[in-house]
């Protein structure tokens, strides 16, 4: 048994309430993906900020890595202290970010296996820019490139978003041109 079957099977049954209160198989998954997104929204509230609060902190922990630069042990008694001082965790951000992995893979192949669900005779269109919702995204044809432009950009929104005053000027740039290049290898 996978033991992914435990997420899949809910999944699977709430994509088809949705479709089932007359929502299109494309609507069905937008509603379900929405939900699961609301679901775990405390999680990544947590994840998001613990890792703001380790960026506020980051330069005192490097002024300790430059002071006990020559001395590992100290340095790392230096830093559980300045941990607890400071109640910060430096897994804080990591955590939630592996509670969530699980559910995103099963939502995944809940999609993925879905496809023969589909084929109850009702209309595969979604926003009429993707005709069939169940076939390769490169079979679909041009009409995928609005929902690409919507992608790419709240990428960018979400990229800006999560960037801070002391980041590096090589880091945001990087963080700019990642999901544009992303989205032209992937598509």
């Amino acid at each position: 048994m996978n033991p992914l079957d435990l997420l899949e099977a809910p999944m699977r049954a709430v994509l088809e309430f949705f479709h089932g209160l007359g929502f299109t198989w494309g609507w069905a998954i937008v509603m379900l993906t929405l939900l699961v997104r609301l679901i775990l929204l405390p999680l990544f509230v947590k994840q998001y900020k613990s890792a703001r609060r380790m960026q506020e902190v980051a330069p005192q922990m490097k002024e300790l890595q430059r002071k006990y630069k020559g001395n590992k042990p100290k340095l790392q008694e230096e830093m559980m202290k300045f941990y607890k001082e400071n109640d910060v965790n430096p897994f804080g951000s990591c955590l939630p970010l592996v509670a969530q992995a699980p559910v995103f893979i099963a939502l995944y192949y809940t999609l993925r296996n879905s496809a023969q669900t589909f084929q109850d005779g009702t209309d595969l269109g979604f926003l009429h820019a993707i005709p069939n919702i169940s076939v390769p995204l490169d079979q679909v044809g041009w009409g995928v490139i609005p929902l690409v432009v919507v992608y790419a950009l709240s990428q960018l929104i979400s990229s800006e978003l999560s960037s801070t005053a002391a980041m590096s000027k090589n880091q945001r740039w990087i963080m700019r041109v990642l999901p544009i290049g992303i989205v032209f290898f992937v598509f």
